[in-house]
């Protein structure tokens, strides 16, 4: 008789036991799956600020052929801004730094403009 009431005792701490195990695996896999969730999320706000100063260099590019005296803006798009600077005469350097949040893309382009406009590099700058 003693030796049932200690499998009953037994059985009781393998169950506790079990369901620590699926508690300790769940709340594993939720922070996981939320930590997930957090870089993809950053990886996407990076990538749509990259966007927006390739948006920026096509937006010079275009004012440009209008103007050929254009030195830059500011443009606000949502909550990100655009800084363009274009320098020089013939040999034009763009400069345009795209921030949105905490996250910040700058890309140099250099255009030649001598009547017609020919882009030449175009690169991202760290």
């Amino acid at each position: 008789m003693d030796y049932a009431k200690n499998e009953k005792g037994q059985t009781l701490i393998a169950l506790l036991f079990f369901v620590l195990v699926g508690v300790i695996v769940t709340v594993a896999a939720v922070l996981i799956l939320s930590t997930n969730s957090a870089a993809a999320s950053k990886l996407t706000q990076g990538e749509v600020t990259r966007q927006l100063a390739e948006t920026g260099i096509e937006n010079a590019f275009i004012t440009l052929l209008r103007d050929k005296n254009y030195t830059g803006e500011t443009m606000t798009v949502g909550d990100a801004t655009i800084l363009i600077s274009v320098t020089g005469t013939t040999n034009k350097i763009i400069d345009v730094t795209a921030t949105s949040g905490d996250f910040v893309r700058k890309i140099e382009a250099t255009v030649i403009y001598d009547g017609v406009l020919v882009p030449g590099s175009w690169k991202e700058i760290n």
